[in-house]
C-alpha cells in the first residue's frame, strides 16, 4: 500500500482536506473556499494544490473519503428527482395522512403548514395485492395491473421510483417482482424498494423513508459518479468512501443503492473526530459543537459513545434510518443579521455562505456573525486563515451598522453584541436540545468546539450553561475531514420481530442477529473489503406493550441474557421518561452495524509546536462583562507549550479558527495538544 488517505468535507463557506502520509507519519490539512456553483471545482482545486505544495503523487492515494450534503440540501431545497410511487390498493394517501403527532418545537404553533408531500398525488399509484403481517400471501401480486401502471407513472415523466407495499418488511416478493417489471418497461429507472431501504414495520414510517431515498438517490448518484471521475482527472484512482448518517463510511457503489443514508454525513464525521480528540485529552462526556460557516451541529457523547436515532423529521419529513443524534440549526459564522417586519433583531437562518459570503469578504454587503465578530476585535482581519485571506474590517462595520445599528438606534459595538447574543441563545438552545431533553444534566459534559467559528463562541456558551470545560481539539476548524480520515467501513442491517420479549429466548434472538450478521459479511465482500478484522454491533429495539415510541438498548456485540435485557430496558426507559413499570415488554427491531477499521490512528498535532514567544502582542477586544474594549493579549497556538497559563480575556490563534479566553477564565495546554479552558473559580486549571 503507499498508504495516503484524504479526507475532504465541504462546508458552506470553505472545503476543508486532510490528508494523512502513513509510509511518512504525516498529515497535512489545507482550506480552500466552497464554489457553490460546482463543489467539485472546490474538492479539485483543493487536492492539487495540497499536492503541488507538499510534492506528494495523487497515484499514492489508496482511500478517500467524503462527507457530502448533497442529500440533505437536495430535500430542503425540494430539487430531488421526479418520483413515483407504487404502493398497495388503497394506500395512496398514506404521504398525506401521516402521523398526528407535532414536530416538538411546533407543538404551539396555531399557523403550522405541513409541507407537501415529495410525490404529487397523481404519481402515487396503488395496485392490487396484499402481504399479511405473518408474510403469508393474502392476495397475489396483479402483475398485469402493475405493468400498467409502471407504464402511467413512466409516461408521467418519473425519474425515479418507490415501491412500498403493505407489509413487505416481512415478505419482499412482491416489492421485488414490481422492481422486475419496472426495470423491463425502463431499464435505467432509479428504483428504491422499502423492503431494502427501512425492512421494519410501520407503514408510514417506511414509505417516507422510501420516497426520500428514491427522490434523492439520483441526484447523489451523478455527484458520487462527478467525484470519482474528477478524481480519475487529477490522478488519484482509489476507492471513494462517503460518510453515512451513522457515523460510518460506505463505498460509492453502495451510495447508489441507498442514498439516502448519506444525508448529514458531514455532522456525523465531525462528531466522529470530537470522540477522537476528547479522548486524547482524556475526555468522554462532552457536547461537540461544531460551528461552521452556515450551520451549528451539536451532539452529545457519554462514555466515548454517541447516541445513534432512527427517526427524525428536522428535514420536514419522517426518515427513519440509523443516525448519530445530533441537532442542526441555522447559525453559523455567515448567518445574516437583520431587523424582522417586527422590528427586532434576528440572526439566520439565512446566510451569505462562500459567495458572496460575510461583508469582510469584500464581495457583498450582508452583516453577519463574522463581521461581528471582526468589529468586536476576536477576528485579526490580517490573519484570518494564517493571513491567506485579508478582510475587509471597515466594509463589516459598515454592514453591521446600516443593517442593525441605525435601525435600532444604537453603537455599532452594541449591534454586533447584540448579533453575537442572539446567535449564542439559538447554540445554547440546540445544547439543551440534544442534553436536558434527554435527560442529561448539561453541567456533567465538557464542550468540544470546532468548524471555523465553534472556538470563537465556545467560552461564553459553557459559561452560560455551567459546563465544566471547553476542549479546543488541536484541528477545530478542520476536524470533520479529520473524522473522515479516520472512519471506519460500516453498514447496518435491521429486522421487525414484534415479539414479547417474555415470549422469545436467548436462542431465538441470537439466530436472528447472526442472521442481520452475515448479510453484513456478504456486504463486505461485495465492497472489495472482505471480512478480516470486521465487527458487528448489535442494537435491540423495546416498547412496553400498547407505545408508540421505543427505546434502543446498545448491545455492543455480546449477547446479554433476557433478564438483563429487560432490566437495561427499565434503566433506560426511567432514564427518559422517568418512570418504570412491571408491563410486558415487546421486541420491536433487531439492529446489527457491521465495520472494519480502514486505517491506523493518526498522530494528530506531532512535531506541531514552533519555536519562539507564544504571545504576538494585544489587540483591542470587546467584552461586556468588563465594560467594552480592552487591550487583549494575542498567543499563537502552534508556540504554546504544555507549561503555558494564559489568563483571559485572552485570544489564541490559528490557521483556521480562534480560541477566546473570557474574563475569568484561563486556558492551558492538555499533552495531547488540546487546549483547556475553564472559570478560574471552578478550581485548579
Amino acid at each position: 500500500m503507499a498508504g495516503i488517505r484524504i479526507g475532504v468535507d465541504i462546508g458552506g463557506t470553505f472545503t476543508d482536506l486532510v490528508a494523512v502520509n502513513e509510509a511518512l507519519g504525516e498529515y497535512r490539512i489545507l482550506k480552500v473556499p466552497s464554489t457553490p456553483a460546482n463543489y467539485m471545482l472546490g474538492i479539485k482545486n483543493g487536492v492539487e494544490k495540497l499536492f503541488a505544495r507538499e510534492r506528494w503523487s495523487t497515484a499514492d492515494v489508496d482511500l478517500f473519503f467524503h462527507g457530502t450534503t448533497v442529500a440533505t440540501n437536495t430535500v430542503l431545497e425540494r430539487k430531488g428527482a421526479r418520483t413515483g410511487l407504487v404502493c398497495t390498493a388503497g394506500f395512496r394517501d398514506i404521504l398525506e395522512v401521516g402521523r398526528t403527532e407535532r414536530p416538538p418545537l411546533d407543538l404551539y404553533n396555531l399557523q403550522l403548514d405541513r409541507l407537501a408531500p415529495l410525490v404529487p398525488r397523481r404519481l402515487r399509484l396503488g395496485v392490487p395485492e396484499r402481504i399479511a403481517a405473518s408474510g403469508a400471501v393474502v392476495e397475489p401480486l396483479d402483475e398485469a395491473a402493475t405493468a400498467a401502471t409502471v407504464r402511467k407513472l413512466v409516461d408521467a415523466g418519473i425519474e425515479s421510483l418507490s415501491v412500498a407495499l403493505i407489509n413487505s418488511y416481512a415478505n419482499p416478493d412482491h416489492e421485488r417482482r414490481v422492481r422486475e417489471i419496472a426495470l423491463a418497461i425502463r431499464p435505467d429507472l432509479y428504483v428504491c424498494l422499502s423492503s431494502e431501504v427501512n425492512p421494519q414495520h410501520k407503514e408510514y414510517e417506511r414509505t417516507s423513508t422510501t420516497v426520500l431515498s428514491a427522490y434523492v438517490g439520483p441526484r447523489v448518484s451523478r455527484y458520487v459518479a462527478s467525484i470519482e471521475d474528477m478524481l480519475q482527472s487529477v490522478g488519484v484512482k482509489a476507492t471513494l468512501h462517503v460518510m453515512q448518517a451513522s457515523g460510518g463510511a460506505m463505498t460509492a457503489d453502495a451510495v447508489q443503492e441507498n442514498a439516502i443514508r448519506t444525508v448529514l454525513s458531514g455532522p456525523a464525521a465531525g462528531v466522529i473526530g470530537a470522540i477522537r480528540a476528547a479522548g486524547l485529552a482524556e475526555e468522554g462526556n462532552f457536547v461537540g459543537f461544531d460551528m461552521g460557516g452556515t450551520s451549528t451541529d451539536v451532539a452529545l457523547v457519554k462514555d466515548g459513545n454517541y447516541r445513534i436515532v432512527e427517526e427524525t423529521r428536522d428535514l420536514g419529513h419522517h426518515l427513519r434510518i440509523p443516525m448519530i443524534d445530533i441537532v442542526t440549526i441555522g447559525a453559523g459564522g455567515g448567518s445574516i443579521a437583520a431587523i424582522d417586519s417586527g422590528g427586532a433583531l434576528k440572526v439566520g437562518p439565512q446566510s451569505a455562505g462562500a459567495d458572496p459570503g460575510p461583508a469582510c469578504y469584500g464581495r457583498g454587503d450582508f452583516a453577519t456573525v463574522t463581521d461581528a465578530n471582526v468589529v468586536l476585535g476576536f477576528i485579526a482581519p490580517e490573519f484570518f486563515l494564517g493571513g491567506e485571506i485579508r478582510l475587509d474590517a471597515d466594509r463589516a462595520r459598515r454592514a453591521i451598522e446600516v443593517s442593525v445599528a441605525r435601525p435600532l438606534g444604537i453603537s455599532v459595538e452594541d449591534a454586533a453584541q447584540g448579533v453575537l447574543r442572539i446567535a449564542n441563545a439559538n447554540m445554547i438552545r440546540a445544547i439543551k436540545r440534544v442534553s436536558i431533553e434527554r435527560g442529561h444534566d448539561v453541567r456533567d459534559f465538557s464542550l468540544v468546539p470546532f468548524g471555523g467559528a465553534g472556538a470563537l463562541h465556545a467560552w461564553q456558551l459553557a459559561r452560560e450553561l455551567g459546563m465544566r470545560r471547553v476542549i479546543v481539539p488541536i484541528h477545530p476548524g478542520l476536524l470533520s475531514a479529520c473524522g473522515l480520515v479516520e472512519s471506519t467501513l460500516e453498514y447496518q442491517f435491521s429486522k421487525t420481530i414484534l415479539r414479547r420479549l417474555g415470549d422469545i429466548d436467548g436462542a431465538a434472538l441470537e439466530a436472528n442477529f447472526a442472521e442481520l450478521e452475515q448479510r453484513g459479511r456478504e456486504q463486505m465482500i461485495r465492497s472489495g473489503s472482505g471480512t478480516a478484522g470486521i465487527e458487528h454491533r448489535r442494537a435491540i429495539n423495546l416498547r412496553y406493550r400498547r407505545q408508540i415510541k421505543q427505546c434502543t438498548i446498545e448491545m455492543g456485540s455480546e449477547m446479554p441474557g433476557i433478564t438483563e435485557i429487560q432490566q437495561r430496558f427499565y434503566a433506560e426507559h426511567r432514564r427518559l421518561y422517568g418512570y418504570a413499570t412491571e408491563e410486558p415488554i415487546d421486541v420491536v427491531d433487531l439492529r446489527v452495524g457491521t465495520m472494519r477499521n480502514l486505517g491506523a490512528p493518526v498522530a494528530w498535532g506531532r512535531g506541531q509546536r514552533a519555536a519562539g514567544d507564544a504571545r504576538k502582542g494585544t489587540r483591542r477586544a470587546h467584552f461586556a462583562e468588563i465594560g467594552g474594549f480592552v487591550e487583549c493579549p494575542v498567543y499563537a497556538r502552534e508556540r504554546l507549550d504544555g507549561s503555558a497559563i494564559v489568563q483571559g480575556p485572552a485570544i489564541v490563534e490559528q490557521l483556521e479558527t480562534n480560541v477566546v479566553v473570557g474574563p475569568g477564565q484561563v486556558l492551558t495546554v492538555h499533552r495531547s495538544g488540546a487546549l483547556l479552558v475553564k472559570e478560574v473559580e471552578s478550581g485548579n486549571a
